[in-house]
C-alpha cells in the first residue's frame, strides 16, 4: 500500500483493529484511532517502517493492545492513553528508533519483555498511579522495593539502586552499560535474565539474596565480568541453569557453603574458571 495516513469519520463505530490489518504497509506516517475501538490486534501495524505518528481520540476507549502491534515501526516516543490496561509482548519489537514510552494509568504489568526495545532512554509513569513509578526514567513499584526496567540506552553514569530494593525483575537490567553497580543490602531475588549482556566487570552479591534466576549473569562476547563476590554467611541457596554462562573473564569465584541448589550449565563456556 502508498497510504499515508488512515483516519476513521469522528462518528465511527469501529470498535477493533484486527490482527495484521495494515501490516507491512510501508508509506504510512499517521494513525488516527478513533474513540470506539476497545482492541488493536497483532501485529496490526507490523513492518510499516514509516509510522512515527499516532493520535488516539479523545474520550477513547482502547484496552488492549497485542502482541508485536507497532514491530519495526519509526516511533521515536510513545504515550499510552491512559484507558489502556492490557499490553501484549514485544509491541515494539524492532524499532530502532524508539527512545521514550509513557505508561498509561491502568498498566501495572511491564518487562523488557513487553516491549522488547534495545533503544528505549526512559520510560515514564503519569502521576496518580497506583502502583508504578519512574525515577529519572526508571521503572519501579511504587514503595521501590521492585525494579522492573532500566532502559538499556539510558546512560548510567551516576546510577545508584536504591536502599529499599528487594527485587530485580526479569530482564529488568539487560544491557546495562554500566561497568559497576552496587547491589544494596535489602536485595533478597535476582531474577532470571536480570543483567544478561550487561557491561558489568564485578558484582557483590549481598548476604540476603536467596536465589540467582536463569541467564541472570550470563555474557555474550562483549563480557567482561571478572569478578563474583558473595557476603559471608548469607542466604544464597539457589544458582539457576547458566546463570553466569558465558562469562569468560572469570578465572575464580568462591561459592558460598550453603548453597543447595546449584544449575544445569550455571558456569557453561566461562572456560577460565
Amino acid at each position: 500500500s502508498t497510504a499515508q495516513t488512515v483516519t476513521f469519520h469522528p462518528d465511527s463505530t469501529f470498535n477493533a483493529l484486527p490482527d495484521y490489518v495494515f501490516s507491512g504497509c510501508g508509506s504510512l506516517t499517521s494513525v488516527s484511532v478513533p474513540a470506539m475501538v476497545v482492541s488493536i490486534g497483532k501485529e496490526a501495524f507490523s513492518n510499516c517502517k514509516a509510522l512515527s505518528d499516532i493520535q488516539f481520540a479523545e474520550n477513547g476507549k482502547l484496552q488492549q493492545i497485542d502482541g508485536y502491534a507497532f514491530k519495526n515501526t519509526a516511533f521515536t516516543e510513545f504515550v499510552f492513553p491512559n484507558t489502556v490496561i492490557n499490553v501484549g509482548e514485544k509491541v515494539f519489537s524492532g524499532c530502532k528508533q524508539l527512545r521514550s514510552v509513557t505508561l498509561s494509568l491502568k498498566m501495572t504489568s511491564v518487562t523488557y519483555n513487553t516491549f522488547d526495545c534495545g533503544t528505549l532512554e526512559a520510560i515514564h509513569v503519569p502521576e496518580g498511579h497506583s502502583s508504578l513509578m519512574d525515577e529519572d526514567g526508571v521503572l519501579y513499584n511504587k514503595s521501590k522495593t521492585t525494579l522492573y526496567l532500566y532502559p538499556q540506552q539510558k546512560d548510567p553514569t551516576g546510577f545508584a539502586l536504591p536502599n529499599t530494593l528487594v527485587i530485580i525483575r526479569s530482564y529488568a537490567l539487560k544491557g546495562f552499560q554500566g561497568t559497576h553497580l552496587i547491589l544494596p543490602e535489602t536485595l533478597e531475588t535476582i531474577e532470571g535474565y536480570a543483567f544478561q549482556y550487561s557491561a558489568l566487570t564485578s558484582i557483590h552479591i549481598p548476604a540476603k539474596v536467596k536465589t540467582i534466576g536463569a541467564y541472570a549473569f550470563q555474557a555474550n562476547s562483549s563480557g567482561k565480568l571478572q569478578s563474583v563476590t558473595f557476603e559471608e554467611n548469607g542466604a544464597l541457596k539457589t544458582i539457576s541453569n547458566y546463570a553466569f554462562a558465558g562469562n569468560t573473564w572469570l578465572t575464580r569465584i568462591d561459592l558460598p557453603d550453603n548453597i543447595t541448589s546449584l544449575g544445569t550449565y550455571a558456569f557453561e563456556g566461562c572456560y577460565r574458571l
